[in-house]
């Protein structure tokens, strides 16, 4: 009996890219809808991490456990105030835009379900 199976293998591996693509997806829509960015992390970064550069006012860092990863914005509350940019922040920003962003991990969940089936019958179709 081997250790890995190659199942087990291709589950990693879509999850890594699931957890990729939800983490590029949340930070194209805080950049499209002109939102501050503080911090990109793909993949946790447990102890140490494998790449981290500050990038503009962003800090971009590459973890090595491939199981998340986070976007960061800017959230100054509606209580402090600042007389800075309000537009770059969250809570300033319209409901369509807030929504579009909460829901963007499960937008790309769904995409890549319907994509995984797709090629796994097309797979099961030519046996």
């Amino acid at each position: 009996m081997h250790f890995f199976d190659i199942n087990s293998f291709t589950f990693g591996v879509l999850i890594g890219i699931v957890s990729f693509l939800t983490t590029l997806l949340y930070y194209l829509f805080y950049r499209r809808f002109k939102i501050k960015v503080v911090k990109v992390v793909i993949f946790y970064n447990l102890g140490f991490s494998l790449w981290k550069e500050k990038i503009g006012d962003s800090d971009f860092i590459l973890g090595w456990f491939p199981l998340g990863g986070y976007v960061e914005p800017d959230m100054e509350t509606k209580n402090q105030n600042q007389i800075g940019n309000r537009n770059g922040m969250f809570f300033y920003k319209k409901t369509i835009q807030k929504i579009l962003i909460s829901f963007s991990q499960t937008i790309v969940i769904v995409l890549s379900v319907f994509i995984y089936v797709y090629f796994f019958y097309s797979f099961i179709k030519h046996l």
